[in-house]
This record gives C-alpha cells, structure tokens and sequence, in this order.
C-alpha cells in the first residue's frame, strides 16, 4: 500500500530519484532506524492517534529527515525543536494530504514522550500552536518556513528554491513561488533540504546554476551543481535531475 501511495505522489516529480538509487537510500535509511527505544515511542504516538494510517505512520517517521531531527531532542542549544519537528512532520505529511489532521499533534506527541521517556521536562513554550496551524494550513507558507529552517545566516552560497503553488502540484519556476536560503555548501545541509518535487539553483549574482544532484556522504547531503558522473554503485543518492 505504502509504495503505491508514495510512487503515485512523485511519480514524473522534479529532482524524483531512480529505482537503481532506491535501494541504496532505503538500506541506508534502514541502518539509522534501528534504535528500539524511539520507535516504540513512535509507535506508542501513532496507536494513540485516531485516524491515521498505521503504515503512513511509520513511513513519516522513518524519513532521513526526522530521524536528523531525533538526535537534537537531547541538545540544549537546538532552539524550537518541538516547531522544528512539527514543520517538518508536515512536509513529510504533505505527499498523502494529512499535514493538516496529524502534524501538529502527533509531532508534539512524539517529542514529548521522548523527552519524558529520558527524563528530560519537555518545553511548551517554545512553540505557539496558533502560529503552526496558520502555516500548516497554507503550503506556500509551509515551504517557505520550512526551508528557512537551514538558513545559515553566515551563508555565503545562496540558493533558490521553487516550491508549487498552493492547490499545484507541479513547480511554475516563477520567482513568486520560490524563496533564497543562504547556507555554506561546503558544510554540507542536515538531511530534508533536497527534496522530490523541488528544484533548486545556486545563484551568485547574475549566473543561475540548475542542482543537477544530490547525495549523502558523512550523513550531510552534498549538492552538485555542475556537471556530475556518478561511477560508484554504492552512491546514496538523494537528488537527480
């Protein structure tokens, strides 16, 4: 069922990875799935959460990009996670049309339950449910603030990101839909920033260089630009164009 979904959604996307990628991203996926503790968590939330497809449920929170998120839970100078897990809850939500009905809910949910399961007082406060529903209830105003969450504000390579527009499914590479994220590549970005059903370029004044790929090395995702010939069968690719 799972498969089907998710390959109806992205089927012809923009940045939509080949079956002889697949594999490797999914064995590397599954390697970073293995802790007992926090899918018992995850499991816990979704059987409390009226509604929701099981298989969606462990789908969502299998993601490269949660799973980068779970191990700042502990971190002390990670501002605004709870909002940082909700947001990216939803964009993951967002290939089955269920961002609205469960991200903030079972995000908060499964934040806290973690944080109380090691003992650690989860912080309310640092989230405003009014403001996360404004933004999870408007796509274009979810992408935005989602990608913003990997600004770098030292950044010295800006990259723009075209997004579909509202009730769209397809990118118009029309500058209204698409917003600038400064970031340094050389650092390489957190998982969740190359996204199917995105497109991507480096702008560096007047020269616009198109994302030709994207792969994981050292659990950052390394973006390429220019001309890219992938010899190694063992590449986890994320990205292609």
């Amino acid at each position: 069922m799972i498969k089907s979904i998710v390959s109806q959604v992205i089927s012809g996307a923009v940045g939509h990875i080949t079956d002889i990628f697949k594999s490797n991203l999914e064995n590397y996926i599954g390697e970073r799935n293995k802790d007992t503790s926090w899918n018992n968590v995850v499991q816990e939330a979704i059987k409390a959460t009226e509604g929701i497809d099981e298989e969606i449920g462990k789908y969502i929170f299998s993601r490269l990009s949660i799973l980068n998120l779970k191990k700042h839970l502990f971190d002390k100078n990670y501002n605004n996670i709870h909002r940082k897990f909700v947001l990216t809850l939803a964009m993951e939500l967002c290939k089955f049309d269920k961002e609205k009905d469960f991200s903030i809910s079972l995000g908060t949910a499964v934040v806290d339950k973690w944080l109380e399961k090691n003992k650690l007082s989860p912080d309310c406060d640092s989230y405003n449910v009014e403001e996360l529903n404004r933004l999870i209830s408007n796509r274009e105003e979810l992408y935005r603030n989602y990608f913003k969450l990997f600004e770098d504000n030292n950044g010295v390579d800006k990259i723009r990101i075209f997004y579909p527009k509202n009730g769209e499914s397809w990118i118009r590479w029309d500058d209204k839909y698409s917003i600038d994220i400064n970031v340094n590549l050389s650092k390489g970005l957190s998982c969740g920033f190359c996204r199917e059903g995105f497109d991507y370029y480096r702008i560096n004044g007047d020269d616009e260089k198109t994302l030709k790929c994207a792969y994981i090395e050292n659990d950052k995702e390394i973006m390429r630009f220019n001309n890219f010939s992938c010899s190694d069968d063992n590449i986890i690719m994320i990205w292609i164009r």
